[in-house]
């Protein structure tokens, strides 16, 4: 029998104001509190509003 997955998708704006640039340890934080409950990341993509990244959309999976 083959592993069952589940998904979650997590959109982190959590940015400098002036430059849009992703703020690190916020984001450290949230992956390890995350990762106790299981969950890996498998993908963090820009999120892009009017052609400027504000942002990451992080995807996540676990076993069932």
């Amino acid at each position: 029998m083959s592993d069952q997955w589940e998904y979650k998708t997590v959109d982190y704006r959590q940015t400098s104001f002036f430059s849009g640039a992703v703020k690190v340890e916020p984001l450290e934080i949230l992956l390890n509190d995350l990762g106790r409950m299981g969950w890996e990341l498998v993908s963090a993509v820009p999120n892009y509003q009017i052609n400027v990244a504000r942002g990451l959309v992080l995807v996540l999976k676990r076993k069932r």
